[in-house]
């Protein structure tokens, strides 16, 4: 994973990168983004994400609000994140939750259609591994070819 941040205090984005080797780096917002990554991994979930840049808009910031409050192994649709902060169309409500850069820490990939997965920045076969990371097993996501 790459992690990037522009004022050295928050992160900017967290993305995959599956062919790029191994970050390093002394800066503490990393290291404390690593370790929480460590112990998602490990099955240990914590609700305590390291600190993150602003949304760039006041919508984008309550999706990402109420992404936050959906817990490990839940998932939610589209419409029903639309509900939560007060937005019918749902295309808008995908549209923000596409627009996360923050994989993973942000949990957008917990946000399903109503009738099955739904799509993913990093793809599907990587959301389907995270939400089994969090034993969100239903079997109608996991029916899809």
């Amino acid at each position: 994973m790459i992690a990037e941040s522009a004022d050295g205090v928050t992160l900017a984005a967290l993305r995959f990168a599956p062919d790029s080797p191994p970050q390093k780096s002394d800066l503490p917002l990393f290291q404390l983004t690593f370790r929480w990554l460590d112990d998602y991994f490990d099955g240990k979930v914590t609700e305590n994400i390291p600190p993150i840049a602003a949304a760039p808009s006041e919508f984008q910031n309550k999706i990402r609000q109420a992404l936050l409050r959906i817990p490990a192994g839940e998932v939610v649709t589209y419409g029903e994140l639309g509900r939560r902060v007060g937005c019918a169309s749902a295309q808008a409500v995908g549209n923000a939750v596409a627009a996360n850069p923050l994989l993973i820490l942000i949990p957008c990939h917990r946000v399903v259609r109503r009738d099955g997965i739904g799509n993913y920045s990093a793809g599907t076969t990587l959301k389907r591994a995270l939400l089994l990371q969090e034993k969100a097993l239903l079997p109608s996501l996991f029916s899809e070819a």
